[in-house]
């Protein structure tokens, strides 16, 4: 189901979000970090998810704990991208990455359970 404007395309987020955490996995398991900038990698508020959390549109129930577990899964992915180009190696950064894990996964099921608010909100306006 594709929810019209101003709602959040949860499905979308989630496809999105998933397609980002891949390609950050593959650079740190292949050592490709280089190209990585950790500042940008731990603002929030640069990808689109970001975009859609910051705005008034977000208002919605748990939108705040929603916009916390994103800001938190960026912050470690800098702190993660940052350390490797310091030269830990993938071992050493293993908590990060499961924190990274444990934030990904908070936020996916924030990001469903936003899709089952709205999509009771539209029924419930038809």
């Amino acid at each position: 189901m594709r929810f019209p404007s101003p709602w959040l395309d949860p499905d979308r987020a989630i496809s999105v979000h998933l397609d980002w955490k891949l390609a950050l996995r593959q650079a740190v398991q292949t050592g490709r970090t280089a190209n990585l900038d950790p500042e940008a990698l731990a603002r929030h508020d640069l990808c689109e998810l970001g975009h859609w959390l910051g705005s008034p549109l977000a208002c919605c129930e748990g939108s705040e704990e929603t916009r916390l577990v994103h800001r938190r899964f960026h912050i470690l992915a800098g702190q993660l991208v940052q350390r490797l180009q310091e030269g830990a190696s993938a071992d050493t950064v293993a908590g990060l990455l499961g924190q990274l894990e444990d934030q990904s996964a908070k936020l996916v099921n924030r990001l469903g359970s936003a899709a089952q608010a709205q999509s009771s909100r539209l029924l419930a306006t038809t």
